[in-house]
């Protein structure tokens, strides 16, 4: 019994070793500006951002970077974020305040307001989702109903909850839009979920009638996911330049399905270049091993975000290196 108690401690101990070197927190004593982190994305060359009710972070691996300061936002102290929404230039970030909705251009480091009017004047505000469709369209979730704005044509169009229409949105507060791996547009509601349809340019909506305990049942959707989403097989199928960076500070690259060859990182450059020339739509894969110093990471970060290379990031090295 003794034995048992004691191999129970010593694994206990080691989940918990384990657990200590996966997880690592931040909050505003590291350089966030607040502790309510709203939304997260990770851009197209591997920075990640965080809304927060204190403004917007950027965080690069070794420290944050904070806007939303009055001096950029109009007067207000801090940036009120709901959510964020990589633009489709993979340059711009969509900014949603509780009052209005920004378009943050990364590079210039400004936020310009979102000030597009639908043809009847309606402004978009209070919005709570926002996803592109197949078509670049984004689709704006409010509190007032869907928009949807397409930036080639400068048009904004809004749908709205209608009583003697069955075909309508479910309900005007929208909380979340998502295109699943279809291209099909879904919006969650205060009172149900809605499906968009493109031939006849109206919704489809799902309304429980159950109940729960001698109650209606709860047809608030805050969230949308997909559980074995399709486009996952259309992103493995994407042409990927492997950079690998090894323990001992090696690394190593490959186009393709082509062998990794030890590169020099002062070449890493033109070797990525030489490869987009081949391949535009590429992605560069970056892994390291976890022993690598962030510092190792940021600099193919700053060659992709020099070269605008899309880039994904893993924790460790192929099973082959």
């Amino acid at each position: 019994m003794k034995r048992f108690i004691l191999f129970i401690g010593i694994l206990l101990a080691s989940v918990s070793l384990v657990f200590a070197n996966i997880y690592k927190k931040y909050d505003v004593r590291s350089g966030l500006s607040g502790n309510c982190v709203r939304s997260i994305l990770q851009d197209s060359i591997g920075y990640m951002w965080f809304a927060t009710q204190d403004g917007l972070n950027r965080f690069n691996g070794i420290e944050f970077t904070n806007y939303g300061h009055s001096s950029e936002n109009g007067g207000n102290s801090y940036m009120n974020i709901v959510t964020i929404c990589r633009h489709q230039d993979n340059n711009q970030i969509w900014v949603a305040s509780t009052e209005k909705l920004y378009l943050f251009d990364s590079r210039e480091e400004k936020f310009s307001v979102f000030d597009t009017q639908t043809e009847d004047g309606v402004t978009v505000n209070s919005v709570f989702g926002m996803a592109y469709d197949n078509d670049g369209q984004l689709w704006i979730g409010t509190t007032n109903g869907l928009f949807v704005y397409n930036e080639k044509k400068g048009t904004l169009r809004h749908y709205l909850h209608s009583l003697s229409d069955p075909h309508s949105l479910p309900d005007n507060h929208v909380w979340v839009i998502y295109n699943d791996s279809f291209g099909t547009i879904w919006i969650g509601t205060r009172n149900g979920l809605a499906k968009y349809n493109q031939r006849t340019d109206n919704f489809t909506g799902y309304i429980s009638e159950d109940t729960s305990f001698g109650r209606p049942a709860c047809n608030e959707i805050i969230s949308l996911m997909e559980s074995s989403p399709q486009g996952k097989q259309q992103t493995s199928a994407k042409p990927l330049t492997r950079v690998v960076i090894d323990k001992d500070l090696n690394f190593y690259a490959a186009f393709g399905n082509e062998k990794e060859q030890p590169v020099a990182l002062n070449d890493l450059t033109s070797f990525l270049q030489s490869c987009a020339e081949k391949e535009p739509e590429m992605y560069v894969a970056l892994y390291a091993d976890e022993s690598v110093p962030y510092r190792e990471i940021v600099r193919v970060l700053n060659i992709a975000n020099e070269n605008h290379f899309k880039m994904v990031l893993a924790t460790r090295p192929p099973e082959n290196k």
